[in-house]
């Protein structure tokens, strides 16, 4: 599995934690279960951004410093070439650009063209990020064998118990 040079930003520790446990899957899952293409070059993104009248969130571009395309435990989630990005999608949109799809069952990694967040739309339900780090979490604590549902929900479970 090639793994790109890992940049020195804000998302670096994530990244080497997320690869880690892709390299440790291979076994399981194959080689190319996990796969992660090089880094989308500053111009290209410049490039991007002026074409399409649209800055993207700098914790994304954290994230394309390091992989212009990825595909992580086959379909636990799969993240677009900017080239790819969708935008004005019927099944979510004007308001949206895809770019990527998470957990293979049809969520869609989306930036809020209103707000520049990133956006998990999960049949009709969505979930704000602030930071792309917050979706590197999710998936590192998946590839961790933690619970596959959210913190969030977890904690809610939890505290259901506790009152009873």
């Amino acid at each position: 599995m090639f793994i790109p040079k890992i940049p020195e930003n804000r998302l670096s520790d994530k990244i080497k934690q997320l690869t880690k446990l892709c390299e440790k899957d291979v076994k399981e899952y194959g080689e190319d279960s996990s796969w992660f293409k090089s880094s989308t070059s500053k111009g290209r993104i410049y490039e991007w951004e002026i074409n399409n009248k649209f800055v993207l969130p700098d914790s994304y571009k954290c994230w394309l410093d390091f992989t212009s395309e990825a595909r992580v435990r086959s379909n636990l989630a799969f993240f677009y070439d900017i080239s790819d990005f969708i935008f004005d999608d019927e099944t979510v949109g004007k308001d949206y650009i895809i770019i990527g799809e998470l957990w293979g069952d049809g969520e869609l990694l989306c930036i809020s063209k209103l707000n520049h967040t990133l956006v998990v739309l999960d049949h009709g339900e969505e979930e704000v990020m602030d930071d792309f780090g917050e979706v590197l979490d999710e998936l590192i604590r998946v590839l961790k064998g933690e619970s596959g549902i959210s913190k969030e929900m977890d904690d809610l479970l939890l505290s259901m118990l506790e009152d009873d």
